[in-house]
């Protein structure tokens, strides 16, 4: 505030004047300055900052001032690294201030992004600005291109799929825009299976198509599931029941081991943990030792204890929606006619009812396609229109969530342009299964291949009734895979943690604290090194810092 005026403060409070007040905070200045306030208008950076070193230039030479007695204050960071470079060449010394925001961090920048889509999908700076946080920088420049070409009654939505169909379908950034066009619809799609914030975040982070998974979901495929541990289920019940009759939660002194262990109860956010088995209570406490490890170990036994309590907040599912498929003249996604509309809702995770119905279109039926559902141009001369048909099929859409496989790619598309203008088209809601699936799996995303990998009967192949059927159960399944994804990647900040204890209990096993038969016994220890394969670059860091204080308590 030092080098702020009077005028400045008074000009900021004028501006701000209409701004809803969060804290009341009070700012003032001593000096009064002979210069009013201005506001200038740049092309770009470059222009802006050779304004401003001619500015300080001419201003230094008429007052006499030091360089001290001037600050500039940026909008973002990439600004301030420009402007500091051009004043060192200018030969102006300068400080760059190094803090930076919570937002400027990649991860928190892209939920916030996702968040706001969440919060109104239908903002176009939201869906930019998402846009911004998954797309490379020369793609992005293209992107903003083509949608400020597109016609003024075209929503950035619209404009990124536009932009999809005229890309050559194999080039790798068309299939970053339909990734990023299916993520948006899923992000409208989340608010109904989900209704508190921690499982939404969770959600957000393990779908992400930006650049963020962490350690645990990298190799989820690789990991136990916490639930198919019965020590693992006893341990967490046992947790749960303390934490809500809070009762005090004491680790059994082991040589140093239940230091690590009482760390990854507290980082979990429990809160009854003595620092010692001294200081615990005459009755009620829950202990914990070695006999609650089984044949894994207490060490990751706690930690898969503690992904099963803490994963039970984030396992939420859809408890309605409604999956479809079309059956189509040909594969243009441009000009196709429904030829067969399948349509099943799920509630519960159980089929209640379905729709099916045969459509007559104004294109004829291609012999390819033909060969694919079977239907001709005879079968279907009879049928009602695709017009006739949407208000019945809208009507057991009701206020479902609409699913689709691959559904971006075509379904979608043709299922928004045919019914174009009709009552109910605005509000559907989509969601398209596909970058569930890749991000479970890097097998084949083929509905049939799932289908044929989960042990579902797919009826007949490439019939909208027996494909939508195939579908729900096909989710269903998938909801099931991606609830074991969320136990395994959860905690992913308790590694280090779990790194040490499994080190020290590891040196105990060598000591000779562990029984001769639990030592012996070669399927624990390959479940441990198993398990904690990607924390083990952090658990070395984690004992280079935590070995004196462990090593210390051990003796």
């Amino acid at each position: 505030n030092c080098r702020c005026s009077c005028q400045i403060f008074e000009t900021a409070r004028r501006v701000l004047a209409q701004n809803p007040q969060l804290f009341e905070k009070q700012l003032s200045a001593e000096q009064e300055s002979a210069y009013d306030v201005g506001a200038f208008a740049f092309r770009d950076e470059e222009e802006e900052a050779s304004w401003l070193l001619e500015d300080m230039l001419g201003d230094r030479a008429a007052a006499g001032l030091g360089w001290g007695d001037y600050a500039v204050l940026y909008r973002r960071h990439k600004v301030g690294e420009y402007l500091e470079g051009r004043l060192v060449r200018a030969g102006i010394p300068c400080r760059l201030a190094r803090g930076r925001s919570l937002v400027e961090d990649d991860v928190i920048k892209y939920v916030i992004a996702a968040l706001r889509i969440v919060r109104d999908p239908g903002d176009p700076v939201a869906l930019e600005a998402f846009a911004r946080c998954v797309l490379s920088p020369h793609f992005l420049q293209e992107v903003e291109a083509a949608t400020s070409a597109s016609p003024p009654q075209d929503d950035f939505l619209a404009a990124i799929r536009a932009l999809a169909r005229r890309r050559p379908a194999q080039d790798p950034d068309t299939n970053k825009l339909c990734r990023l066009v299916s993520q948006v619809e899923n992000l409208r799609a989340l608010p109904r299976s989900h209704r508190t914030l921690a499982p939404l975040v969770d959600e957000i982070l393990s779908q992400s198509v930006g650049p963020y998974r962490n350690a645990l979901e990298e190799r989820h495929d690789e990991l136990t599931d916490p639930a198919d541990i019965p020590e693992a289920v006893r341990l967490a019940d046992e947790l749960a029941a303390a934490m809500a009759a809070e009762r005090d939660i004491v680790i059994e002194p082991q040589g140093g081991l239940e230091i690590a262990l009482r760390g990854m109860l507290m980082v979990a956010g429990l809160r009854h943990v003595p620092s010692s088995a001294a200081s615990r209570r005459e009755v009620g406490e829950v202990v914990i030792g070695p006999q609650d490890g089984g044949p894994h170990g207490l060490a990751l036994t706690l930690f898969k204890a503690l992904q099963n309590l803490h994963s039970l907040d984030i396992l939420d599912n859809l408890p309605r929606y409604v999956t479809f498929d079309l059956e189509t003249t040909d594969k243009d996604v441009e000009v196709c006619e429904v030829v067969e509309v399948g349509a099943v809702r799920v509630v519960g995770g159980e089929i209640v009812d379905r729709y099916h119905m045969v459509v007559k279109p104004y294109r004829p039926i291609t012999p390819g396609a033909t060969k694919v559902h079977g239907y001709s141009d005879a079968d279907v001369r009879e049928a009602p229109s695709f017009a006739e048909v949407w208000p019945a099929f809208r009507a057991f859409i009701g206020e479902d969530v609409l699913i689709a496989h691959n559904g971006q790619h075509f379904d979608i598309p043709v299922l928004r342009r045919l019914a174009a203008g009709r009552d109910g088209v605005d509000s559907l809601v989509f969601y398209d299964t596909l970058p569930l699936v890749r991000s479970l799996s890097r097998d084949s995303a083929k509905l049939e291949d799932l289908a044929l990998r989960f042990g579902i009967d797919a009826g007949r192949a490439h019939h909208a009734l027996d494909d939508a059927v195939t579908l729900a159960r096909v989710y269903r399944e998938l909801e099931r895979q991606r609830a074991i994804r969320a136990r395994k990647a959860v905690l992913v900040n308790l590694l280090d943690y779990l790194g040490l204890a499994l080190a020290l209990e590891r040196g105990r096993e060598q000591g000779g604290h562990r029984t001769s038969r639990r030592r012996g016994d070669p399927a624990a220890r390959r479940a441990r090194a198993h398990d904690a394969a990607p924390g083990r670059a952090r658990s070395r860091a984690a004992l280079s810092r935590g070995g004196g204080a462990a090593a210390g308590a051990h003796r």
